[in-house]
């Protein structure tokens, strides 16, 4: 089974603390490689979900979406805060 290396593509100024505290805590998978996909998908879920129980105020939190454009490629974003995407690794130099 291949590993998994996350990168972000783009991340945007927030508007809100709560989409600062969305991007403070997806961009820490930037450049990190996952032992699969299945691991990879729930660090991020579980990084959005912290995120938004954390923040105590008012506004509403923007969706987690993914999308598979290819069966080698998972991409999320969540509108107006950041894009990062999930590529299969194919030499595994470690």
């Amino acid at each position: 089974m291949s590993k998994i290396f996350a990168k972000v593509n783009h991340t945007r100024v927030t508007k809100n603390k709560l989409q600062s505290i969305i991007l403070n805590e997806l961009k820490t998978v930037d450049a990190t490689l996952f032992p699969d996909r299945k691991t990879a998908k729930k660090h991020i879920e579980d990084l959005y979900n912290n995120a938004v129980e954390t923040y105590k105020g008012k506004a509403a939190p923007q969706k987690l979406v993914s999308f598979e454009p290819n069966s080698k490629t998972l991409n999320y974003h969540v509108e107006d805060v950041i894009s990062l995407s999930l590529y299969d690794v194919k030499i595994d130099l470690t």
